[in-house]
């Protein structure tokens, strides 16, 4: 993660300080909440949280004629998603 390398474990307090910060929580109630979460939610949560987010950005710089030179993961992941978006409405 920090050293670049996409596919890197991010640290455990990094996960826990990200819980606290989208789910307003003090650190041990998010370390409870992440070793009860044995379907994944909690991240489910976050992702799709991100990927609103990264709409709302791609939107945004359509609304105003922008281009993305350098789109981030989630930015790709979403552009691909519009994009067989746009081919299934074509059907």
């Amino acid at each position: 993660m920090l050293s670049g390398d996409p596919d890197a474990a991010a640290p455990y307090a990094w996960l826990v300080s990200r819980v606290c910060e989208e789910f307003h929580c003090l650190p041990k109630d998010a370390e409870t909440a992440i070793e009860e979460d044995e379907e994944g939610l909690i991240f489910e949560v976050m992702d799709l949280r991100a990927l609103a987010a990264t709409k709302r950005e791609f939107d945004h710089a359509v609304e105003q004629g922008k281009t993305i030179d350098q789109p981030s993961p989630m930015m790709r992941e979403l552009m691909q998603l519009e994009y067989a978006l746009m081919q299934e409405r074509r059907r």
